[in-house]
């Protein structure tokens, strides 16, 4: 009497796996086997092959499934990373100086309680003009129709380079740069909002060091008692 198991041996031929999220292809061209740069304990994408700018084989839930969504994913992540990087730059300098403009040209400020800059999770975009949000609906607009008909795939490129950066060679390195950085801005601005909304202060109050001169922050912190006298 040795123990016998319950279920038969199943040849390799005949296992099933399940692949919910298609990341593995039946292509016998494609290698499976070689790791993403970015989750190294995951396969690395099928159609993310390190060709495009900023490939460093991140897409989990495969949402770049076929070579077409994937352009226009990365045209997608290019525009919100090139409007995320003019906002990590515009939100401080609005909690800055906005309250100096409109005190100069006698306008009402906008800021929120404690000069916070209005947001979805801060309120106050009721106090932001109507015809700032036509001038911005209107630009976009413009925008899209100069970079392409409706459903085509819109260049990356839209002629855009005054100091001639795309040259000698660096157009790659300034396209992973662009990127990069434009990803980093998301995380900033999305980092500004939850601050101010959970701490109810500034950005450039909370941290003062990377937005005010030395002399003002070392104020801020002795008028807050983050120094004790000796």
């Amino acid at each position: 009497g040795a123990i016998q198991p319950l279920e038969l041996p199943i040849e390799p031929s005949q296992r099933v796996i399940l692949d919910p999220l298609r990341l593995y292809s039946n292509d016998k061209s494609s290698d499976v086997s070689e790791p993403s740069a970015s989750l190294p304990f995951l396969p690395r994408p099928q159609h993310l092959d390190g060709s495009l700018a900023g490939d460093r084989g991140f897409d989990p839930f495969n949402l770049a499934s076929n070579p077409t969504t994937l352009l226009k994913y990365r045209n997608s992540e290019l525009k919100h990373a090139r409007l995320a990087m003019l906002a990590a730059v515009g939100w401080p300098l609005a909690e800055l100086f906005h309250n100096h403009l409109a005190e100069s040209w006698n306008l009402p400020t906008a800021l929120n309680v404690y000069d916070r800059v209005p947001s979805v999770l801060n309120g106050g975009l009721g106090n932001v003009s109507p015809i700032f949000w036509i001038a911005a609906v209107a630009s976009a607009a413009l925008v899209e129709t100069l970079s392409g008909a409706v459903g085509e795939i819109q260049s990356a490129n839209l002629g855009f380079d005054p100091l001639r950066l795309f040259q000698n060679g660096r157009e790659r390195f300034m396209e992973e740069s662009e990127l990069f950085n434009g990803r980093l801005a998301m995380l900033a601005i999305t980092g500004f909002a939850i601050q101010e909304w959970f701490t109810g202060n500034s950005v450039v109050d909370a941290i003062p060091v990377f937005f005010k001169p030395l002399n003002i922050v070392m104020e801020q912190i002795l008028a807050s008692g983050g120094a004790t006298s000796v």
